[in-house]
Order: structure tokens, then sequence, then C-alpha cells
């Protein structure tokens, strides 16, 4: 009994993870296939459409925008508009919630943040997080908290973290990527061996 419990573990951990990330790839498409289908249906005849053009579609649209996004005059008119979004309540947290999420998740480098570990009193316990914000008082709007910084600590197998002001002396820089070091704390540290390997591939270039 316990060879086949751990067998079938070994094989659920397997399959888990490959059927989630299909079912979501299945699950985007399918969304993208259902309302461009629709769209695209309006203007061909039946005879033309074909299953699988409104997921091209879908691709085609998020491929020119992100085009049409590189010019200058084009960002100029995003800023106007999430300018007047913000300016809406409620509307314009979430917008901007989403926004600095896919942005953080994307790993844009002009965020600035970066790998890091936080000292917890005078033990030798120290947390691993993403620094997120080089002086506290930007967050806090209160100039006590110039010399603190905000530091983003995840939690293991959970979506979700906490946001600790901490002083500057408490923080020790990590020679991590931003996401290297959420899938490591996201488990448990079970992923390290990856991070190693793409650490020592990255200083043999």
């Amino acid at each position: 009994m316990r060879f086949l419990g751990k067998t079938f573990f070994g094989g659920l951990v397997t399959i888990v993870p490959i059927t989630l990330t299909l079912y979501l790839l299945w699950w985007l498409g399918s969304a993208a296939e259902l309302g461009l289908g629709r769209l695209l249906a309006l203007w061909l005849p039946e005879r033309f459409y074909v299953p699988g053009m409104g997921l091209f579609l879908g691709f085609v649209l998020v491929l020119v925008v992100g085009l049409v996004m590189r010019a200058w005059f084009m960002r100029k008119l995003l800023a106007w508009a999430e300018a007047l979004v913000h300016g809406i309540p409620l509307l314009g947290t979430i917008y901007g919630s989403l926004k600095d999420l896919m942005a953080f998740v994307g790993g844009r480098k002009d965020l600035g943040v970066r790998a890091v570990t936080v000292s917890v009193g005078d033990s030798n316990l120290r947390l691993l997080g993403l620094l997120t914000r080089e002086s506290a008082a930007h967050v806090t709007a209160d100039e006590r908290d110039r010399d603190f910084v905000a530091v983003y600590v995840p939690m293991s197998y959970a979506l979700g973290g906490f946001m600790v002001l901490v002083p500057k002396e408490s923080v020790s820089s990590l020679p991590m990527s931003a996401e290297d070091t959420l899938r490591v704390a996201l488990t448990a540290g079970l992923s390290a061996d990856d991070a190693d390997s793409r650490t020592a591939s990255g200083s043999r270039r």
C-alpha cells in the first residue's frame, strides 16, 4: 500500500501541473474563439468561417496592439486615457492594480524590483522577498519612513503574501531574478535547483 501510495502521488504530481497548464491555455483559447469568432461570424458568410479563426484573430490583435504601443504618440494617448480611468473611483483602483500586477509578473526592468532577504530581529532568521520600493516614504507619504524600504514577502503554496516596511540595513540583495525568487518562494524552495542552474549558466555567459 505504501508503494502504491507513493507511485500514485508521483503520478499526481506529474499530471496536475500539466493538466492545469493545458486547461488554462484551453480556456484562454476558447474565450478568444467564442468572443472573436462571433464577431467574425457577423461579417463573414458562414461558409467562409473556419473554426480557429477567432483564436488566430485574437493572437493578431494582441500582436498589433503591442506593435502600435511602440509608437511614442500612442503611449502618450494611452497615458492620457489611463489618467481619466484613474480618476474614476473603484474602476481606477481595479485597473491600476491589474496593470501593476501584469508588469510585476512580466518582470519589467523599469520597476526596479529585485530579490532580497530580510533579517528579522537579532536572530539568524531571514525572509525571502522582493524589494519593491527603495524608500517606504513613497508608500506611506510619511518622511519618517524615508530610511525604510518596502519588501513583498510571498507565502509558499499560496496566492498571497505580505508587504513589510523594514530598515534598509535589514535588507540584503540576492543574485536572482524576480521570477526565480517568486518561484523559489512559492514552492518552498523545491525549485531552488532550477534557479541555481540558471544562475550558473548566466554567470558562464
